[in-house]
């Protein structure tokens, strides 16, 4: 058994501002990652950091915040990154974050979440987060809704090979350098097996 930690006033604060952000976007995009997605891998987070006794709120207003640009941009927009983190910096400033937290919230959460040679997570909020992420590609139906949106709707240049080739290599980063606990790869594991399967035949 677990012990659930609390949710803060400062989480509820973020949840909010970020809810009103996705919802009156005016690009499809964001409105699918709210409503699919960013909630989702928050939920997630929440559990992991139960789970296994990490920063809770910081898991979990990473989460909120770690695909925000959505909301503005194209993820192929040459200032995704800096809009996410200015944009992100106001919002946990606004919910009374210390600058500190505000800087190990954006550098050791949010930035390396997609685990990417070089810059994975080292904190125990980040990898919650990026475990989440993971879990909310490999357990829910993520890869077919990309691929029947069409590469288009994400922005997305189709990279060599086609959808299939991109889908493996997403999903290989996702099981093998994305999730940070071994027990929680082996229960997910069958799913990814049926995604390596659908996407290899």
């Amino acid at each position: 058994m677990h012990e659930s930690q609390p949710e803060t006033l400062r989480q509820q604060q973020v949840f909010t501002k970020v809810k009103t952000l996705y919802e009156n976007s005016s690009r499809p995009v964001a409105h699918w990652m709210w409503d699919n997605h960013v909630q989702f891998v928050a939920q997630k987070a929440a559990e992991l950091a139960n789970r296994f006794n990490v920063n809770k709120e910081q898991a979990v207003v990473g989460a909120l915040l770690h695909d925000l640009a959505d909301v503005w941009v194209s993820r192929r927009d040459e200032h995704y990154d800096a809009i996410e983190e200015r944009e992100s910096t106001k919002i946990l400033a606004a919910a009374g974050f210390e600058p500190e937290e505000i800087n190990e919230i954006l550098t050791e959460v949010v930035g390396p979440h997609s685990c990417h040679p070089g810059n994975v997570p080292t904190t125990g909020a980040g990898k919650a987060l990026a475990t989440a992420d993971a879990l909310a590609h490999l357990t829910t139906d993520f890869y077919e809704q990309v691929e029947g949106k069409g590469l288009d709707f994400w922005d997305m240049v189709p990279p060599p090979g086609g959808y299939a080739a991109w889908a493996k290599k997403k999903l290989d980063r996702d099981l093998n350098d994305k999730i940070f606990w071994d027990e929680v790869r082996e229960e997910v594991r069958p799913d990814y097996d049926h995604l390596v399967a659908k996407y290899s035949s």
